[in-house]
């Protein structure tokens, strides 16, 4: 079936769609590609993920609940579901859903509503963005691309998703690698160069092209190259912000424990302190 899709793409011509970043098309040009390859999505995501992309694309935040904020919301169940959606499309790291599950529920939903009240409601810049962002990655598990997911189902017309196809497109000449080769960090910078350039096509398409349809197109442009988009990179790319807390964490328990088992000397606090 992909073999289909790709031989599609190139007799429409856009093979330098694959050959260059999206910020690098005219504004016809992208809105073409976008016309061209968005009708491509639902048939190249596995059929098995329908289900779970059915809800990502029309999940929308409540705003009913028991307090007196009107900021809208998603339920700790939601976000789970969106991190399963998420591990579904791009590098599977199985710690992930566990450490979102460890996050209360009220401080989950709290939170999200703390993250989403700093979204205004006109333009978005990137200060809004990061600001969010920065609440949004208190909770456990939840990293900048993570974070960016919940932001894009807040408005996903203007807020990207920090998906591994959409940044390589974004950036396919910049970095380390190229192309689908181009390793990603998944960090705060990343991210809002992301966003920028997302913003700067939306301004000079006079808001017609959507983030979230580029989100898609990428996909599409990603999984036609032979579906190395998102995998063939996964073991170079540095592990993703989601996990590392916890993985610190760990290692300060083994650096205090030992110690106090091996003696009380005022010497041996003062390493452990200081590790």
């Amino acid at each position: 079936m992909l073999d289909f899709h790709r031989q599609l793409i190139n007799s429409i011509n856009f093979r330098d769609t694959m050959v260059s970043s999206f910020p690098a098309l005219s504004t016809t040009a992208l809105k073409t590609c976008i016309e061209t390859n968005l009708p491509l999505y639902s048939s190249i995501v596995p059929a098995k993920l329908t289900k779970l992309d059915e809800f990502r694309y029309n999940l929308q935040p409540s705003t009913k609940d028991d307090t007196s904020s009107s900021a809208p919301t998603l339920s700790k169940k939601d976000l789970i579901s969106l991190v399963e959606w998420k591990l579904s499309h791009g590098t599977f790291r199985p710690a992930l859903k566990n450490l979102v599950a460890s996050n209360p529920d009220d401080i989950t939903t709290d939170t999200i509503r703390e993250a989403y009240a700093l979204i205004p409601d006109g333009k978005i810049g990137e200060s809004d963005v990061k600001a969010s962002l920065t609440v949004l990655t208190k909770l456990r598990g939840i990293g900048p691309a993570t974070a960016s997911l919940a932001l894009s189902v807040l408005r996903p017309d203007e807020i990207p998703f920090f998906s591994d196809e959409l940044f390589r497109w974004s950036m396919w000449e910049q970095g380390k690698g190229k192309g689908w080769d181009r390793p990603i960090k998944y960090s705060v910078k990343e991210y809002l160069e992301l966003f920028r350039l997302i913003a700067e096509a939306r301004e000079n398409a006079d808001g017609e092209v959507k983030a979230v349809e580029l989100e898609k197109v990428a996909y599409v442009l990603g999984k036609s190259n032979g579906g190395k988009a998102g995998t063939k990179r996964a073991a170079m790319d540095e592990e993703s912000d989601e996990v590392k807390p916890e993985v610190r964490e760990k290692k300060k328990v083994k650096v205090v424990t030992k110690p106090e088992k091996r003696s009380t000397r005022s010497s041996t606090k003062t390493k452990a302190e200081d590790s």
